[in-house]
């Protein structure tokens, strides 16, 4: 789904973010509740405009209309997350808020949590995929004013190809990655909006469920041409961090 956030400076002024997360299951005793991943950069404004003194005052996340049936609309509405729910982590580029209170939503607005998807824990990313495996990462990315890239009449996220780039099993380091740690390289083109895409990774062994292995959250830039601005390389939060702001074990 898509996150928008709205962050005011102390004389007033404002300015909007928008991203992307995913929903996922977790167990809690006899239940499971819900919890949504997105970047920490999404919801922090001085990691994304640092030194403007913001604050975050509104997040919110859109959530698809279904029927009684299951059956998918092409409606969506926002919904409101209270802004201390939000679970950032303090060493790496995401962020969750578990179990929200969904007590404002409009009926029939529910988020989509596919229960055979996981998140890829170290000895997954040691033993089951590795440096030039291909991937996906799914999202809703658009140009930097604000066009769109994926389905507005269903607002459905469009995925794009990625290869995993560095060795999944260790975190990549680079001084040109300022967004905090713990982040692997691939080759993809990743651009505004696709900040928390979930990246998963195509040549997973039968016996397995499909995994995620990490979050999208940022990419290389270039100076010069204006057309090759982008470098094709892009970077991810690993799968560790975001268990780790779930209250998983890594």
């Amino acid at each position: 789904n898509r996150i928008r956030t709205t962050n005011q400076h102390i004389g007033g002024l404002e300015r909007t973010g928008a991203g992307t997360g995913f929903w996922v299951s977790l167990r809690r005793e006899k239940t499971t509740v819900p919890a949504f991943v997105t970047n920490r950069h999404n919801l922090d404004p001085e990691m994304q405009w640092p030194g403007q003194e913001l604050k975050l005052i509104e997040s919110k996340i859109e959530l698809r209309k279904q029927t009684a049936d299951d059956e998918l609309q092409s409606e969506t509405s926002w919904i409101s997350i209270p802004t201390k729910t939000w679970r950032l982590h303090p060493e790496a580029d995401c962020a969750a808020v578990i179990d929200p209170d969904f007590a404002e939503q409009q009926q029939g607005f529910l988020p989509i949590i596919t229960s055979y998807i996981r998140i890829a824990t170290q000895f997954e990313l040691e033993n089951i995929v590795f440096v030039m495996d291909l991937a996906s990462f799914v999202g809703f990315p658009g140009n930097k004013k604000g066009m769109p890239w994926w389905d507005t009449f269903w607002t459905l996220p469009i995925a794009r190809l990625a290869t995993l780039a560095s060795p999944p099993s260790m975190p990549f380091t680079n001084p040109h990655i300022n967004k905090l740690g713990n982040v692997g390289l691939v080759s993809g083109l990743s651009f505004n909006g696709s900040s928390g895409s979930p990246l998963l990774p195509h040549n997973i062994p039968s016996q397995n469920t499909s995994m995620i292995i990490g979050i999208m959250s940022g990419h290389f830039s270039e100076t010069e041409p204006e057309i090759f601005r982008h470098s094709g390389l892009s970077y991810y939060t690993r799968s560790p961090a975001i268990r780790e702001v779930l209250g998983l074990v890594p």
